[in-house]
């Protein structure tokens, strides 16, 4: 993160909890004030996985699936970022609710929806356009993440609840 800021023109991590850009955002740009670098010449990109059905409970089914993927069946990486990001008891339960990892089979039990609420915009369109919102705010650039496999007519509503609105002027 500090040689992104050091070295480069911007920051695109993946499984960053939302809230945590709050804090990490400003000290990256200060960190390039103190190395006589503009911070206004870095750009952070971030946002959630995405996902748009008519059955909300389907979209979050979906969206928890793949975030229980990443957390509990590759590797230490996102699951030791998000102990370190103050997640580690939601990492914890995610983990032991998915002992065998399955594709798509995977669930984020209760006790860690946390995680949903900091990686993830799901159900209507207008709940996943209310959810990126507050992206819209942590970041510079919101960028959407797509579940693999993800139906084209789901990446097509997804664009659209994602699209800023257009307004004439």
């Amino acid at each position: 993160m500090r040689d992104a800021a050091r070295l480069g023109d911007g920051w695109f991590p993946y499984y960053v909890a939302r809230d945590r850009f709050a804090s990490w955002v400003p000290e990256l740009r200060n960190l390039r004030r103190d190395e006589g670098l503009d911070p206004d010449a870095f750009t952070v990109l971030g946002g959630p996985t995405v996902s748009v059905q008519a059955d909300p409970a389907k979209a979050k089914k979906t969206v928890a699936a793949n975030v229980a993927w990443y957390v509990a069946a590759m590797g230490d990486v996102y699951a030791n970022s998000l102990r370190k990001q103050g997640y580690a008891d939601a990492v914890e339960a995610v983990i032991a609710a998915n002992p065998k990892s399955v594709p798509g089979g995977m669930v984020v039990p209760p006790e860690a929806e946390v995680l949903l609420e900091q990686l993830t915009a799901y159900g209507s369109p207008g709940d996943v356009a209310a959810g990126l919102a507050a992206w819209d705010s942590a970041v510079d650039v919101n960028m959407l993440g797509l579940v693999p496999g993800t139906p084209w007519d789901e990446i097509e509503a997804i664009l659209k609840a994602g699209a800023p609105t257009r307004v004439d002027t």
